[in-house]
């Protein structure tokens, strides 16, 4: 789904962008080796549901973006069929 997702246009990446666009996020896929104190930094700032699974390296071999911890994804019909796959990662405060 990645490639479908990257020529959609429905994934952003760096903190600067996210903040800039958090408004129009249906949720942030944080990576497993992203440290704690950025993890709550990012459940703190954003309202939408975080999502913590896979590593940097394999961002890197799905998506192309080398050295990548958050990635935040738009409203999309493509979004929506992905997140029941990263229901079991949800964290922070929406978390069961």
């Amino acid at each position: 789904m990645a490639p479908f997702m990257l020529r959609a246009r429905v994934v952003e990446v760096g903190r600067d962008r996210l903040a800039q666009v958090k408004k129009k996020l249906a949720c942030l896929l944080i990576t497993t080796d992203i440290s704690e104190n950025s993890k709550n930094e990012m459940l703190a700032s954003f309202s939408c549901p975080v999502y913590q699974h896979f590593t940097s390296e394999e961002i890197e071999a799905m998506f192309g973006f080398h050295g990548t911890k958050v990635l935040g994804f738009h409203r999309s019909p493509l979004t929506q069929s992905v997140l029941p796959l990263l229901t079991p990662y949800l964290v922070g405060r929406n978390a069961k």
